[in-house]
């Protein structure tokens, strides 16, 4: 028997394992920045999870980058989402 407060924390440490982006999400590390990229191919999303305004050059070139180092398809349609960090595109393999 589980009690309340046990499945919250092992509902806590299950998510923990799959990541912020849900369980086929990738993570990827570029130039200190984490990025989680979910493909079904076509399509490609990707998420940060940083805050700020100036980094957002950074974080759309960061995207990108991140999405080659796990597919080696061309992106197109590259674009992001309005006031989120959240990117999307289309990949061409």
């Amino acid at each position: 028997m589980i009690r309340a407060g046990g499945l919250a924390i092992a509902a806590l440490a299950l998510s923990a394992c799959i990541g912020p982006a849900g369980a086929d999400a990738q993570r990827v590390d570029v130039g200190g920045d984490v990025f989680w990229v979910r493909i079904n191919e076509p399509a490609v999303v990707v998420h940060n999870f940083a805050t700020g305004v100036r980094n957002q050059p950074r974080l759309f070139q960061g995207a990108q980058t991140a999405i080659a180092q796990v597919s080696p398809c061309t992106l197109t349609d590259f674009r992001q989402e309005v006031g989120v960090n959240t990117y999307t595109g289309t990949l061409t393999c």
